[in-house]
């Protein structure tokens, strides 16, 4: 039997917040290669953890 995907992402633009991007995701493990972004992030994790690496240091945020 196929296990069920565990992983949803759902992404929009909130027009009346002047275009702000706005992604709602659950992940049960995400990897993405080294990039960089234009502007800010704001990030809010409910449960579970993410690690992450800058070119100073690595570390893992929690709830």
């Amino acid at each position: 039997m196929k296990e069920k995907n565990k992983e949803i992402a759902t992404f929009k633009i909130a027009q009346e917040l002047g275009g702000l991007e706005l992604l709602d995701a659950k992940y049960e493990k995400q990897n993405f290669s080294r990039h960089s972004h234009e502007g800010y992030t704001i990030g809010v994790i409910e449960k579970g953890a993410q690690q992450y690496c800058t070119r100073r240091y690595a570390a893992t945020t929690l709830p």
